[in-house]
């Protein structure tokens, strides 16, 4: 048996496995605790040895060390299900599958409940985070024999934070002493110098350096530029206090920063605080006097650096900061990002000596706990009272290295309280799989504060997602765990019980006997491949069909279909979609996502992701078309584009509509053009334009043919109305909107409320953006003057769910060979009646189109106006209201819009300005620059281009960069976004010539940028 152990300072934890014949035994967990089994078996000895080897190859990559007084071996753990015997020639596929799968395992606690202290996980040196907690008089032990081997193995074993730039040890884990001699001093002091170099480099340097050579250390701590505040530990030991204060306080000018202290030096004084006499700590005091105070602190210039305060903290000088602090303004850190680095108020707030002071003041700034030290800082003055905090920082992380490290700090606290943070962290962070290995590994403490959170919570996605969770861990083994806590915590008894009596789909799984034969056939993989080793079945949301689950065996080849899945099993899926109980099936494919994400998000494993296009549903579509979004920012274009081929492969109304919705506005042009092309082949292969296709692909939401929908409490109804500003709200039945349905009371129906609930949630989200995504459409239809023939329109505008409640907004035109015969709105009756509120059928008009008010005359105006304003009807944009351009006689003998040539702008202002009123970039040149916009007006059949000089590329778009524009032509046809002036040379329009539709449009949109550009 090999036993390996890892203590990073924030966790102490073993890791054992024992390797017999064909299988291999693991147990894990926390050191003190009986931990969990694991058993694995394999097809032969071979590969089980070889597995057995990588297993512990990666545990040591991993930081882990041996322990060597391992002995003995772990006992093999039963599988949940083992392998059956065939029982037919029809129930040969799954077995088949099962065989080359793995099955999911019941991990049983070993440990039975016990009263756990409450541990936030802080060393001694971390309480000195909070200086006004009394500290703990300890001897400090002499310095330890110099073992230079012994030191070596140690420095091996230091955690590396992957969170900086070139990779950095994590000092925290060496465990220094601050008492050591010499020779140690010395040693510690050479390996955490040299901080420009990479890890591999740093280590060699270290082995390769001569301890028995003198060095002046004093010239080298004052030549070095210090690289961690650890660094102060060997420091003070090879130096006399009076040159280690004057060390300390020697000030460095810095080109941006002025002259200050170092902060690694001032930071590190906190480790050796215990070790200074009255003196020497009076001196340091003295020296933070002379400079902090409220005209010192630099407002201005976020730049410099405030180490003098930041030593004024480190020395609890809470007097000299009260007064700093307050004088700084709420939106002060508001501004970009870096704004705090280099002044680092966090660390002048933890100075002060009322932890209620700190949370406040964090609060009003919007400050961010952005390292693990500053998490342990919060915990060392709050406790466990302001968890909240902790967990918005860690979901503000947009970094998983970063987020990963911010999250060791809070893994070291064993809470019950924590255990609502870590669920939501799992949902909502760049760390999900830090938070999910949290709760696995306290079992008890999640337990409690799961139900504690549930029974505090009457309704919620937080209570939804506990319920969840305590479920999941009934499945696994813990409900003898539950019913003890129970007993032990009366107040959590009926919670608990909940959850024990729930009658879970996925503890009635089908048999083999009773699975039919096109599942059987359906589940077999259709060509070999590596068993899924990488998630437990049991984390994934149960399938249910006909009120039975998948039993693991039909999960394990599951899992190995969608590895291994093509088009060609797409029929097997649908059938699986309309076999299985609503929404599981999108539940488990996002589950299965979320996990492929916690996992890193490997390449080899994209299938996981690619599986939410074969058995996702709407519900993955909103949650995914936001990240599909955010990817390219985060440089994970061609993540983002498989994002898109998920949209196509789930081919719902909703589905389609969020691709049209990124086809049309999305500020990462690779992005865009992709699904603009996968709009343009799906509408080729219906025979349709894009735009008929988005007309026929808008979703209902869920709304009736009335465009109505009722979320029911049982005594009461709450009915949706579209808000003016397009956002869903809820009428009561005494005639209030809201723009939430209201927390269940005692007299509500308990499961038609939280149903409604749930639904809500989706439903206003999908709502809002598909409202919003349409309006867009409808202007920019208006715009370049889109006709639909009367029959579509009735069907695809006036009749769909969603689309009556914009229609009613806005006054329509029907149209006879071309021309505008009549004016008309859409009633809510979901009629037609004219200018004088008459009825009016469209069997008159060949076409119906949104009417532009420069086809209107000022009588016609004003009158609809008066007819609008008298059932308050609001438009989404403006329409009757629209300002109409047109140009002087002298302008329209030209070719290009002269007002508008030689604009300066922004480079940002320009380009997004533009693609905000619906321009389309050009396409990239030589160096992927750019160097035009235009614009279709297909009813008038002209392109509107805008040309202008200057650097920007497709990729990066300088702040800084100025661009000017050249000319603003119009060009004959729907041309194509070019370069250099493509394709227009010899088809550009006189001005004259061009519709004054397409003329006031383009002075408006062009308008708005003059409004901004340089004087």
């Amino acid at each position: 048996m090999r036993r390996l152990t890892l203590k990073d300072g924030a966790s102490d934890k073993f890791w054992e496995i024992d390797l017999q014949g064909n299988q291999y035994t693991v147990r894990y967990g926390r050191a003190g605790t009986d931990g969990q089994l694991k058993t694995k078996e394999f097809d032969s000895e071979a590969k089980a040895k070889s597995e057995h080897d990588k297993q512990i190859a990666a545990k040591l990559k991993k930081g882990y060390v041996e322990d060597s007084a391992a002995t003995g071996s772990l006992p093999a753990q039963a599988v949940t299900e083992p392998p059956k015997a065939k029982t037919s020639s029809q129930k040969k596929t799954t077995s088949e599958a099962s065989a080359t799968t793995p099955t999911a395992t019941e991990t049983k606690p070993i440990a039975a409940y016990a009263e756990e202290p409450v541990s936030l996980g802080l060393l001694p040196v971390d309480w000195r985070w909070a200086p006004w907690r009394p500290r703990e008089e300890t001897e400090i032990p002499p310095p330890r024999p110099f073992n230079l081997e012994q030191l070596q193995k140690t420095f091996s074993g230091i955690r590396i934070d992957k969170s900086s730039y070139l990779g950095d040890f994590d000092w925290r884990t060496a465990e220094t002493p601050l008492r050591m001699s010499k020779e140690e001093a010395a040693f510690w002091l050479v390996a955490m110098s040299n901080n420009r170099r990479t890890i591999a480099e740093r280590k060699k340097h270290l082995k390769e350096w001569d301890f028995s050579k003198p060095v002046d250390y004093k010239q080298m701590l004052y030549n070095e530029a210090p690289s961690t505040p650890w660094l102060m530990i060997p420091a003070f030991n090879l130096l006399s206090e009076q040159e280690f204060l004057d060390l300390a306080l020697t000030e460095k000018e810095a080109r941006y920063h002025g002259a200050d202290l170092q902060w690694e030096r001032v930071r590190g004084l906190q480790y050796v605080l215990p070790l200074l006499s009255a003196p020497g700590i009076e001196r340091l005091k003295d020296a933070a006097r002379a400079h902090v105070s409220v005209a010192n602190w630099p407002v201005s210039n976020f730049y410099q650096t405030t180490n003098y305060f930041v030593l004024a903290a480190v020395l609890g000088l809470s007097d000299l900061l009260t007064d700093v602090v307050e004088s700084w303004d709420d939106k002060l850190y508001s501004g970009d990002a870096w704004h705090d680095h280099y002044h680092k108020p966090q660390e002048v707030i933890f100075g002060l000596q009322d932890p209620e002071q700190v949370s406040r003041h964090f609060r009003r700034l919007k400050l961010r706990l952005s390292n693990p030290d500053y998490i342990r800082a919060w915990l060392a003055h709050t406790g466990l009272q302001h968890l909240d905090y902790i967990e918005e920082s860690l979901k503000q992380e947009s970094n998983r290295d970063q987020a990963e490290n911010q999250l060791s700090a809070l893994i070291a606290v064993n809470a019950a309280e924590v255990a609502p943070v870590m669920l939501s962290l799992t949902k909502a962070s760049k760390a999900p799989k830090m938070a999910k290995n949290w709760l696995d590994e306290h079992p008890q403490a999640a337990v409690t504060g799961l139900a504690h959170c549930i029974a505090s919570h009457r309704s919620g996605a937080l209570r939804q997602d506990a319920l969840a969770a305590l479920r999941l861990m009934k499945r696994k083994g813990y409900a003898d765990l539950m019913q003890q806590t129970a007993a032990h915590q009366p107040t959590l008894a009926e919670t608990i019980d909940e959850v024990l009596n729930y009658e879970d789909p996925a503890d009635n799984p089908l048999t083999d006997a009773e699975t039919p034969d096109w599942l059987q056939t359906g589940l077999t993989p259709k060509s070999k491949a590596k068993p899924v080793d990488w998630i437990d079945a049991n984390d994934l949301p149960p399938i249910i069909m006909a009120g039975r689950a998948f039993n693991a065996q039909h999960v394990a080849a599951l899992l190995l279909t969608l590895k291994t899945a093509d088009s060609q099993q797409a029929p097997f899926f649908q059938q699986l979609k309309e076999q299985t109980d609503g929404g599981c099936l999108d539940a488990f494919a996002w589950a299965l996502f979320e996990a492929w994400l916690s996992e890193g998000a490997p390449s080899k494993e994209k299938w996981a992701m690619m599986a939410m296009g074969y058995l996702g549903g709407d519900e993955s579509v909103m949650k995914l078309t936001p990240l599909i979004r955010k990817w390219p920012g985060e440089s994970q274009h061609q993540r983002a584009v498989s994002g898109l081929e998920v949209l196509r492969l789930i081919g719902s109304k909703t589905a389609l509509m969020q691709l049209s919705g990124i086809s049309q506005k999305v500020k990462f042009k690779g992005v865009k053009s992709k699904a603009q092309e996968y709009m343009e082949q799906i509408a080729a292969e219906k025979g349709l334009t894009k735009a008929e296709l988005e007309d026929m692909v808008i979703p209902d939401c869920g709304l009736d043919e009335k465009g109505r929908r009722v979320f029911d409490y049982g005594p009461r109804q709450f009915h949706f109305v579209l808000g003016s500003d397009l956002k869903p709200k809820l009428k009561d039945d005494s005639g209030k909107l809201r723009d939430n349905p209201p927390k269940p009371s005692a007299k509500d129906d308990a499961e038609l409320a939280n149903d409604s609930l749930q639904e809500w949630k989706l439903v206003k989200k999908q709502i809002r953006d598909m409202a919003k995504i349409q309006a867009e459409r409808l202007e920019q239809a208006m715009v370049v003057g889109r006709r639909w023939k009367a029959e579509d329109f009735d069907a695809l505008i006036a009749r769909h769910p969603l689309m009556t409640h914009l229609a009613r907004l806005l006054l329509w035109g029907g149209y006879q060979n071309g021309q505008l015969a009549g004016t008309f709105r859409l009633t809510d009756e979901q009629d037609f009646a004219d200018v004088n509120d008459d009825p009016l059928a469209l069997d008159g008009f060949d076409e119906v189109g949104l009417v532009h008010p420069l086809h209107l005359t000022e009588e016609d105006k004003n009158a609809w106006g008066e007819m609008f304003s008298d059932y308050e009807l609001l438009p989404p944009f403006q329409q009757l209201s629209r300002p109409v351009f047109a140009l002087s006689e002298e302008e329209l003998e030209q070719q290009s819009m002269s007002r508008f040539e030689k604009m300066k702008l922004p480079a940002p202002t320009l380009v997004f300005g533009l693609e905000k009123q619906g321009w389309a970039r050009g396409e990239a040149m030589d160096a992927g620059g750019f160097d035009e916009h235009s614009k279709q007006f297909a009813a008038a059949n002209v392109t509107a281009v805008v040309n202008y000089e200057g650097v920007v590329g497709m990729g990066y778009i300088e702040a800084d960069e100025t661009l000017e524009t050249t000319e603003i032509v119009f060009v004959k046809g729907m041309r194509q976004p070019s370069g250099y002036g493509w394709d227009q040379k010899d088809k550009i329009l006189p001005l004259k010539q061009v519709d004054p539709l397409v003329i006031s449009e383009v002075i408006k949109d062009l308008n708005q940028l003059a409004a901004k550009a340089e004087q």
